[in-house]
Formats: C-alpha cells, structure tokens, sequence
C-alpha cells in the first residue's frame, strides 16, 4: 500500500523518489539526570560514576546556556553596529552637502585654499628633501695615506 502525500493510502499513485521524504537533521539529546540511568552501586566507585552523571548534567546545561547569551550578544552587537553605520552615513551625507554649497556659492574661497595647501606641501617637501641630501652628503674622493 502506498500513502499520498496528504497521508491517506492510495493503490494506484506512484511512490515518491527516495530522499525527498527525509530531510537532514541533527537530533541532540539533551543530558539530564533523568535519562542518565543509575545504577546501584555501592562504595567509592558509586560515587564516582554519581558525580560523573551530574558533571554531564551541569556541562551540558552551561553549553546551552552559553550558546543562548552569545546568539543573544551576536543580534545585540549586530544591531548596535547598524545603527552606528547608518547615523555616520547621514551625518557624512549633512556634511558633504553643507560642503558642497560651500563650495558653490564661495569658489574662490575654496580655490584660495587648495592653493594655499599646495604651496606649503610643495615647501615642505622641498625643505625635507634639502635636508636629508645635508645630513647624507658622502664625499666622492677618499685618499689614504701611510707612512
């Protein structure tokens, strides 16, 4: 007998092809003193294994309990760093515009400026490249003599 896929049975459909019947999936099962059987033990090794299942226990419940906080911290973080993203991007948005008509309503303003800027970084460079042709001057003749 073959079962459709709303679940009645039905002689004449086809069955389905396998696989798409299953889908992947990772069962764990969680550690808890009520599936860890006991056993009647007496004596030190007893208490061991006592201590053993309860250690179980209590790892598997701060795994859990860890990876709750670190998703929780994760969405947090994520959020947080999206809203610092978008408040830097309209501010820098502000500003470029303020510059921008800065720019167009006072060009010569401006056109003083990167001149003004270009000059002083030119001298600089100048002034650097003199200094360091001072400092490493070696002379091209070297005579030695002896006595």
């Amino acid at each position: 007998m073959i079962i459709t896929r709303d679940g009645l049975p039905n002689s004449d459909v086809e069955p389905m092809p396998s696989g798409c019947e299953v889908e992947a999936a990772t069962f764990h099962v969680p550690v808890t003193e009520a599936l860890v059987p006991t056993v009647e033990r007496s004596g030190l090794r007893g208490k061991v294994e006592d201590l053993k299942s309860r250690g179980l226990s209590k790892l598997h419940g701060m795994q859990h309990t860890i990876g709750d906080r670190t998703s929780v911290m994760k969405r947090t973080m994520r959020r947080s760093i999206m809203n610092a993203k978008t408040s830097m991007r309209t501010g820098m948005d502000g500003q470029m515009t303020k510059m921008q008509s800065s720019m167009h309503s006072s060009p010569m303003k401006w056109a003083g400026i990167a001149a003004g800027s270009g000059f002083a970084i030119g001298m600089m460079g100048r002034m650097m490249q003199q200094r360091n042709d001072r400092r490493h001057h070696m002379p091209q003749l070297v005579i030695i003599e002896t006595c």
